[in-house]
């Protein structure tokens, strides 16, 4: 292996290694702590509203919301509403997980899907990301 094959390596591990600190919403502070740089939103209660914006371009179909447990897991699908919808009740028995949350959104054109906008995403409002402390849910009394 030449130095230059070498400096390439270490190129990508380093973009790796940024890329992973960017969609993790986590800046590295130590050698084994981590800040998180996105705004908590504390949520008490049992619902809350979900809001977005249509994309500049395009007139989708529809809108897939998902979630996922707050720099960890999978995005799972919540549900899909029609293209005219800018909002979602998001209730706390639809999630799994602890009570730390991400969400994102993608268009749906026809079968194709846009990327997903994620909460912890820079281009979300506020600028760098947010997700949710579920702090106080309450079982619903059984009738």
């Amino acid at each position: 292996m030449n130095i230059r094959s070498l400096i390439k390596i270490i190129r990508v591990m380093i973009l790796l290694s940024l890329f992973f600190i960017i969609i993790t919403c986590q800046l590295p502070k130590g050698k084994y702590e981590y800040v998180d740089k996105c705004t908590p939103i504390e949520v008490s209660g049992n619902t809350f509203v979900l809001e977005w914006s249509a994309p500049s371009t395009g007139s989708p179909d529809s809108y897939n919301i998902y979630f996922k447990e707050h720099n960890y897991g999978t995005w799972e699908l919540i549900d899909s509403v029609n293209s005219t919808t800018f909002d979602y009740i998001i209730d706390y028995t639809q999630l799994d997980g602890n009570n730390y949350h991400d969400f994102g959104i993608t268009a749906m054109y026809g079968t194709e899907e846009s990327l997903l906008h994620m909460s912890t995403s820079d281009k979300a409002d506020p600028d760098n990301g947010w997700y949710v402390i579920w702090s106080q849910y309450t079982e619903s009394p059984e009738l």
